[in-house]
């Protein structure tokens, strides 16, 4: 009964974002098949390290949706602090129901029914725009640029032109930044700021205004490995 109501619901929420595209990301099925596991792609934020990238993860529903929370992973190198190495995003609104049992979240910013596959990508983008280095998924990640001994393939292209100043070619290989969102993907692509007539969005030269409407700012709030400062806890804004 929970299985069934859960593959309704999201079924109804993969249908609004068809009807009602949100600036910033896409989504859609990974397998047409299968209701409880979406491929989104999230756009880099402008006036971010992350702007002009474009960020492929798989986002994993419970059968007791919305009574628990999904799971999110990005399949694109990412570094950023509240994102595990292998990929896992951690934030408070992917966080179980309830009181924190350590103290250092308040059940609100943690997950309940109300939040949508809409306000969990929205959480997302604006953690790549505000990351919470205090409490840090990936330590090496917090405070720091991405180390110059790491690969380029992994890095959005604004980093990438740094760490390629002297390159003729700063386009990022097709598996990663810069890619169209997964084939598979056909239940629903949702437009994609910045792209035009279907092309990729070029690395070499971000446009220094959006060309659409800013993204709007979700909250986030992560205690995955909170450093020990007394009962106070970073708060960011809480996505609605």
């Amino acid at each position: 009964m929970a299985s069934s109501q859960a593959s309704l619901l999201l079924q109804k929420q993969l249908k609004d974002l068809c009807k009602n595209p949100v600036d910033g990301f896409s989504a859609g099925l990974v397998d047409e098949t299968n209701i409880f596991e979406w491929s989104v792609t999230i756009i880099g934020p402008p006036d971010t390290l992350y702007e002009g990238g474009f960020f492929n993860a798989i986002m994993s529903f419970p059968s007791n949706y919305p009574n628990s929370p999904p799971s999110v992973k990005f399949t694109s190198e990412i570094w950023h602090p509240n994102v595990y190495p292998d990929g896992r995003v951690c934030i408070s609104i992917l966080h179980p129901p309830g009181e924190d049992p350590n103290g250092y979240e308040l059940a609100s910013e943690r997950w309940t029914p109300v939040h949508t596959v809409e306000s969990i990508v929205l959480s997302i983008i604006s953690m790549l725009s505000s990351p919470n280095d205090e409490s840090p998924a990936n330590v090496e990640a917090a405070g720091s640029q991405p180390p110059s001994s790491q690969p380029t393939a992994g890095l959005p292209p604004k980093e990438k032109k740094k760490r390629n100043a002297n390159t003729a070619s700063l386009e990022p290989p097709a598996s990663q930044f810069g890619s169209q969102p997964p084939s598979s993907q056909r239940n629903v692509e949702l437009p994609l700021k910045g792209r035009a007539n279907g092309s990729q969005p070029q690395a070499t030269q971000p446009p220094s205004q959006p060309d659409s409407q800013p993204i709007r700012e979700a909250n986030t709030h992560d205690t995955c490995s909170r450093k020990e400062k007394g009962k106070g806890a970073s708060t960011s804004h809480e996505a609605h």
